[in-house]
């Protein structure tokens, strides 16, 4: 009897022992197999209100003195395309996300490009964007947020001073490595941290000297070493991110007093829209004036 008792208990531990392994062998596959991606690394913060920027961009879309202000995006737009033409390659299927009027896709052409896709959250830009001769296009209103395209399909993917506006970054740079093909290009330029800081320095100044303190003005921006990690978390190969394939380049602009920045900024639908608004101060006049 008591044979028989200790015979049962060791086969029972013997069954849960092999339950165990086979348990941890288990997880040890699902571990290996788990991909690594930015959102799993980096938290996210609902800054901006998505739903205003998206009125907010139509109605400077709208506008007749929109052209006024669109040469920065004009310039920026030359300066990512002009980096693809580095790239001795043609690329069959190409996106363009953040298009507004194809500031990067207006100067593809046949050789570099074969086909492209503007993508922007306002269908008024996208009326009016423009494509280079002899490249074939297709438009479609996507949020930068919420992109969806058919994984492994696209060759190379641009954007061009649209993602700054982004609340949930490292989910949309997880979008666009699924989206692109293995041997695929991800190439974007944002505003960098010190876009604005004369601006910003000089508003802080004002609001000290005539409220005794300040606001937040100007949208938080992003920094190099922020978008670094972003993509090393993703496992990207990054080419480089200083130039001349990328990095931190200067766009001088001489705004004095600073209505004309600031006009500049609200033609172009770039007035911040934060989910919390920050409080207005009544005496703009007198601190632009400053």
């Amino acid at each position: 009897m008591l044979l028989t008792t200790r015979f049962k208990l060791l086969s029972k531990l013997l069954q849960d022992a092999s339950l165990l392994r086979e348990t941890h062998r288990m997880l040890q596959r699902n571990k290996a197999t788990k991909t690594k991606t930015a959102s799993s690394v980096y938290r996210t913060m609902n800054i901006f209100d998505r739903k205003a920027k998206l009125l907010q961009r139509e109605r400077a879309a709208r506008s007749e003195n929109y052209h006024l202000a669109e040469y920065i995006k004009e310039e920026v737009g030359w300066r990512t395309a002009d980096r693809v033409f580095d790239i001795k390659r043609t690329f069959n299927n190409a996106v363009e996300l953040g298009a507004a009027r194809g500031y990067v896709s207006r100067h593809f052409t046949p050789d570099s490009v074969t086909k492209v896709t503007l993508c922007d959250t306002s269908q008024t830009h996208l009326d009016k964007a423009i494509v280079g001769d002899g490249v074939e296009f297709t438009k479609l209103v996507m949020d930068e947020e919420n992109i969806d395209l058919p994984d492994n399909s696209v060759d190379l993917l641009v954007s061009s001073l649209c993602l700054h506006w982004v609340n949930n970054l490292p989910g949309c740079f997880d979008r666009v490595m699924k989206c692109l093909k293995p041997d695929g290009v991800f190439m974007a330029c944002v505003f960098g941290g010190d876009t604005l800081l004369e601006l910003r320095q000089s508003l802080q100044l004002a609001g000290a000297e005539r409220l005794g303190g300040w606001h937040q003005h100007v949208s938080p921006f992003t920094q190099i070493r922020d978008v670094g990690g972003l993509l090393n978390a993703k496992c990207v190969v990054v080419c480089s991110l200083n130039p001349p394939l990328g990095g931190r380049q200067a766009v001088p602009r001489c705004c004095s007093p600073a209505e004309p920045a600031a006009g500049g900024a609200e033609r172009l639908g770039g007035w911040h829209q934060h989910v919390s608004p920050f409080t207005q101060i009544r005496d703009v006049g007198g601190l632009l004036n400053a």
